[in-house]
């Protein structure tokens, strides 16, 4: 039967791997609505494409874990990277599902943490000295504030941003950024940011200089990051969520109960060696006897 115990699994592990079951999160609600997002629009930083870093917080009374659905441009493909980031501040690689709708890709996001993150590379064509491209969210989120924030490429001019930014600054990596508030978007409201310059090279501007990436700048509204990390770096995988107490524990059975049949053969295995050696010592005390008695008997007559 496929539910019956086997006499070989100690009772400690199955009730064990049962509470690894029974303690699985139940399938996670849709949030309809983001408590913050930001943008992080990068062109030509380290590919000849426009990297932008989208990083969403979702409301305190968010119940954990929730799937959140990001929409990116159906045209850039698979994600570089989709992650969530809790109170530690660490990074870490969260279940996502992609799914196209017309000129949109959304990415369901499998969230254990409130700030989620979603890398991707949108397409830039860097083949003439005139370039822009847009960025945009579709109708659909109700989003309390969005802030986004423009990476100037190195050597580029006559640089524009729409709607404009109201701030200007120079990072530790010599570029210049290009900061705006959005402010509230309501869910019937689409966002456009448009960008355009001038540059007469295609060199990338992490080429020249490894950057330093800019810290996410303060906003009265958001628990924002407190600075951004590097796009190329690799979130630090842990699907098991907020359950690793669970697998501890498992282990541990798992380990002990290991331990505990291996003792108990080992001692099986000796009450054999001991048994075969008495039997061998009978054996032997019983061949020495008769040759007595043989003995004996020639002596006599």
């Amino acid at each position: 039967m496929l539910f019956q115990r086997s006499r070989h699994i100690p009772t400690a592990i199955l009730f064990a791997l049962s509470l690894l079951f029974l303690s699985t999160p139940a399938h996670a609600a849709t949030v309809s609505k983001i408590h913050q997002l930001e943008l992080a629009i990068w062109p030509e930083f380290d590919r000849p494409a426009v990297l932008v870093i989208v990083t969403a917080v979702l409301p305190k009374d968010t119940a954990l874990p929730a799937t959140v659905s990001i929409p990116i441009p159906a045209s850039a493909g698979v994600p570089h990277a989709v992650a969530a980031r809790g109170k530690d501040r660490v990074l870490r690689l969260m279940p996502n599902k992609r799914r196209v709708e017309g000129e949109w890709a959304y990415i369901d996001v499998e969230a254990s943490f409130a700030e989620v993150r979603v890398e991707f590379y949108a397409k830039l064509d860097n083949t003439k000295p005139e370039r822009s491209f847009s960025i945009g969210f579709p109708a659909g989120l109700e989003i309390g504030n969005v802030g986004y924030e423009v990476q100037q490429p190195r050597g580029a001019t006559e640089f524009s941003v729409k709607p404009g930014t109201a701030k200007q600054r120079t990072g530790k990596d010599g570029l210049v950024y290009h900061r705006a508030i959005a402010g509230p978007l309501a869910k019937t409201a689409p966002l456009k940011i448009e960008v355009s310059y001038k540059k007469a090279t295609q060199a990338l501007s992490r080429a020249s200089t490894p950057a330093v990436h800019p810290p996410a700048p303060k906003t009265p509204v958001a628990p924002t990051p407190s600075a951004q990390s590097a796009p190329t770096q690799q979130p630090t995988q842990n699907r098991s969520g907020s359950y690793p107490w669970i697998v501890i524990i498992v282990a541990g059975l798992v380990g002990g109960s290991v331990g505990y049949l291996t003792s108990k053969s080992a001692k099986k295995e000796k009450g054999k060696k001991e048994a075969a050696n008495k039997e061998k010592s009978a054996g032997k005390e019983k061949s020495a006897g008769k040759d007595n008695k043989s003995a004996k008997g020639k002596k006599k007559s």
